[in-house]
């Protein structure tokens, strides 16, 4: 019976190794999602800040909100950009209980009462007068791609500041017509650096 379980396992770990070579375990970025960081000057002098390029342009959030150990997420990031006519774009991150900090975290979609370890809710909403009037997400049925994700560079649990980069493609768009919005959003080269005071 060993010998059976040995030979089963050899054959499986052969099977393994041969299937996937080194290139099939590198991420790769899709065409056109390479842009040169260090060409973009999209800088703040604010101690705390959200800044990424947004469809190829600077973007920078005018206000951040960091929640530590809410009922639902280990860490919630919140990047505040004023809009147009009264409208107010978020982006935020929501990090579940279930993540190693210290791992890559991969962005989608996943429910609040089911967290996916290192997989971090992220959405950007239109808000005006508290009323949502349009987003860019993720679905449920959206697979991870890897691409879109989120590195912690800096966690002070003493003084509350997280720092961090990231990069996000959101798939679905669900616009009301009347928001200044653009038709897709691909976020870049974003770090933030956010404070829970």
């Amino acid at each position: 019976m060993k010998e059976q379980l040995y030979f089963l396992n050899l054959i499986l770990f052969s099977f393994l190794i041969s299937c996937c070579n080194d290139d099939d375990m590198m991420i790769k970025e899709p065409d056109g999602m390479v842009v040169d960081c260090s060409e973009m000057d999209c800088s703040t002098q604010e101690d705390f800040y959200g800044v990424g390029v947004m469809n190829e342009e600077c973007w920078i959030a005018d206000n951040t909100e960091l929640e530590i150990n809410t009922p639902s997420a280990m860490i919630l990031v919140n990047l505040r950009k004023y809009e147009s006519n009264s409208i107010d774009g978020y982006l935020y991150f929501i990090i579940n209980k279930l993540t190693d900090l210290n791992d890559t975290i991969w962005l989608g979609f996943s429910y609040s009462n089911v967290p996916i370890p290192n997989v971090a809710r992220t959405k950007y909403t239109y808000l005006e007068d508290h009323s949502i009037v349009g987003d860019f997400d993720f679905s449920p049925d959206d697979e991870l791609t890897y691409n879109d994700f989120l590195i912690i560079d800096y966690f002070n649990q003493d003084t509350s500041i997280v720092e961090g980069h990231f990069q996000v493609r959101f798939p679905q768009r669900s616009v009301n017509h009347f928001v200044n919005a653009p038709n897709s959003m691909n976020i870049q080269c974003g770090r933030f650096r956010v404070s829970e005071f």
